[in-house]
């Protein structure tokens, strides 16, 4: 897991404005990988998971996510 901490970039850029930004490590994904980059923006944290099939089944990655997602949510 890589985490890029809270962000504090400008949110208007004339008449933009940035609603949400996130991110992916720039890593090429080999048979077997899975991980997370985090980041928080605008008080929002953003999660980004990859991972390589066919090692990894969709159905499994979306039961790592669950899991970890609870554990988040349950540690507060």
């Amino acid at each position: 897991m890589t985490n890029s901490g809270k962000i504090n970039i400008p949110v208007n850029y004339g008449p933009l404005e940035l609603e949400e930004i996130s991110f992916l490590p720039s890593q090429g994904i080999f048979g077997g990988l899975f991980f997370a980059a985090v980041a928080t923006f605008r008080d929002k944290m953003i999660f980004n998971f990859a991972y390589s099939e066919p090692s990894l089944s969709r159905g499994t990655v979306e039961t790592l996510i669950d899991d970890a997602l609870s554990y988040l949510v349950g540690s507060e």
